[in-house]
């Protein structure tokens, strides 16, 4: 809402200069790491074409910068066409509040997490744990639907976890 937040929407000539070294930032550093990434995106979209049926990228709808909707891309972890009830079991009891924490690596607080789920392939296990599977996001930032640095984009389309249990 332009009324409530002008800012946002006339930026000063400072924010403007801001956002475009920003700008500047965001498409040399995901230049870098795409073309410095490129044999290790190769060989994972093969292993996980090899490992799985299925596209090699995972695609979802998000909510960009202003309510830009723009498509996030990942390699895909899951199967395809998988059973969601372990996910919306595991979903009920987090928001009952009976939901287990597993211990984290260190600080002894302990996550919520869903643990041995059944819909992730060994390959995604893999890429999940080490983050490789975030690395298509680097074409997001280079079009300008996401930052280097900034929040994580929501997802479009899905109910809140209260509407979906």
């Amino acid at each position: 809402d332009p009324t409530l937040y002008p800012d946002l929407f006339i930026p000063s000539s400072d924010q403007r200069a801001l956002l475009r070294v920003k700008r500047v930032m965001d498409i040399a550093g995901s230049l870098l790491m795409l073309t410095a990434c490129l044999p290790l995106f190769a060989i994972i979209a093969l292993v996980v074409r090899l490992t799985s049926k299925g596209p090699i990228l995972f695609k979802q709808d998000r909510i960009g910068q202003y309510g830009r909707r723009f498509t996030f891309l990942k390699f895909r972890s899951m199967r395809v066409n998988n059973d969601e009830s372990a996910h919306k079991e595991y979903v009920k009891q987090l928001i009952a509040g009976v939901a287990e924490k597993i211990p984290a690596s260190g600080n002894g607080e302990g996550v919520y997490k869903l643990v041995g789920d059944k819909r992730i392939t060994p390959i995604g296990k893999f890429l999940r744990k080490t983050s490789l599977d975030e690395l298509p996001q680097f074409i997001n930032v280079l079009r300008g639907d996401m930052s280097l640095v900034g929040p994580r984009p929501p997802e479009i389309g899905r109910a809140s976890c209260r509407e979906r249990v």
